[in-house]
């Protein structure tokens, strides 16, 4: 059975049934996706308990800031084609005169997960992206090689 963590309104509903006369125990922690620990653990807290539980604010102690960011979409917007590992490299290195520190390739790969609700973690992505905002992108040209074909041995 999926355990899942009840929300304190769910687990005071379960309580309360857990109160009534006769009430099957296992049967209510079934239905309710949760285990018989977790019932007896939440009727020993009691609903003050439950009513001080909040939820948590996420940590955000790996977020970007958001100075940085912009200068990683800024790269970006200039150069769609180029690696996250280079993107880091030109930054760190004072891209265009600006001084914002060591960016590393995974940092730069967060920003990139999310841009306008969209992933620029191909270049694809990112050229479509750079499109978008009405700039124009240069295509690479690409060649195709011929595969060779496969002779019989003697």
């Amino acid at each position: 059975m999926r355990k899942r963590r009840l929300t304190s309104d769910e687990a005071l509903a379960l309580l309360n049934a857990g109160r009534q006369r006769g009430a099957n125990v296992s049967k209510l922690c079934r239905d309710a996706g949760v285990s018989r620990d977790t019932f007896y653990r939440l009727r020993a807290q009691g609903e003050a308990g439950l009513r001080a539980r909040g939820s948590r604010n996420p940590s955000h102690h790996s977020r970007i800031d958001e100075h940085i960011e912009g200068v990683i979409l800024t790269v970006t917007e200039a150069h769609p084609e180029w690696t996250k590992e280079r993107v880091a490299d030109e930054i760190s290195e004072g891209w265009d005169g600006w001084d914002v520190g060591r960016v590393s390739a995974t940092g730069v790969r967060q920003v990139w997960t999310d841009v306008d609700g969209r992933s620029l973690t191909t270049r694809h992505a990112r050229e479509a992206w750079v499109a978008s905002l009405g700039h124009s992108v240069s295509k690479r040209k690409t060649t195709k090689t011929k595969k060779k074909k496969k002779t019989a041995r003697p």
